[in-house]
């Protein structure tokens, strides 16, 4: 007799054809994304249309978006790059590279919208203003603003011009290791768990009750923070 499939074994099953994995020739490493990853998203996409799918296409899909400037190894060029821009930088908070910014909320932020575009905005205004010793301290908002600076240039639209002699890659690149210095790397997972767990005793999980005095605003912010957490935990 011939099982039918419950809801549960459908979804695992569903969620397995999402997933994608295969071999980076240009690493030779085998690379794996979940379902919630933008690789699953672009994969899905490709699928669309495409008749014959062969065994080789997520391994092809992964080679193609191979970034040698995330190599951990670091060419020659890369590091050469870094050490002439260094030299150029207008200001620690990189002005010249602002259009990465509008690079991350015109694609990204379309996908996770867990910003609120006009109050991060403001945030880096005043960073931007305060170029004495006391704006250069260390904070949890530099970290963000180095990642959103590192995504929006890996996504955004590719200028004819380099900005200061360097591809978006390797800008990306650059942030990337500037926002993993404002971090601990040994507990940045853990603060996703404990994000998650604070969020559920907040109970922005839940819709607000009838007598809730919250402004709108504040309540579009929290959806937009678990979802946000949603998506990174699953």
């Amino acid at each position: 007799m011939e099982a039918f499939p419950t809801p549960n074994s459908s979804s695992s099953w569903h969620t397995r054809e999402q997933e994608v994995s295969g071999m980076n020739t240009h690493t030779r490493d085998v690379e794996f994304y979940g379902s919630s990853s933008s690789v699953a998203l672009l994969s899905h996409v490709r699928r669309t249309g495409e008749e014959d799918n062969d065994d080789d296409d997520a391994g092809a899909l992964l080679s193609s978006l191979h970034n040698p400037h995330f190599d951990p190894s670091g060419s020659q060029d890369t590091r050469q790059g870094r050490r002439s821009t260094e030299e150029s930088d207008h200001s620690p908070w990189y002005l010249q590279c602002r259009n990465f910014i509008d690079g991350f909320f015109s694609a990204i932020h379309y996908i996770h919208p867990i910003l609120d575009k006009t109050l991060f905005v403001q945030r880096c205004e005043s960073l931007w203003a305060g170029e004495g010793p006391e704006n250069k301290r260390i904070t949890s908002f530099v970290a963000l603003y180095y990642s959103i600076l590192s995504i929006g240039a890996l996504v955004g639209t590719r200028e004819d011009e380099l900005v200061d002699g360097m591809t978006n890659l390797a800008w990306s690149r650059k942030f990337f290791d500037r926002a993993k210095d404002c971090c601990d790397k040994l507990v940045s997972y853990m603060y996703v768990g404990l994000a998650i767990r604070t969020a559920l005793a907040m109970g922005i999980n839940r819709e607000p009750g009838p007598n809730s005095k919250k402004p709108p605003s504040l309540l579009r912010a929290e959806t937009r923070t678990w979802w946000g957490l949603y998506s990174l935990e699953t």
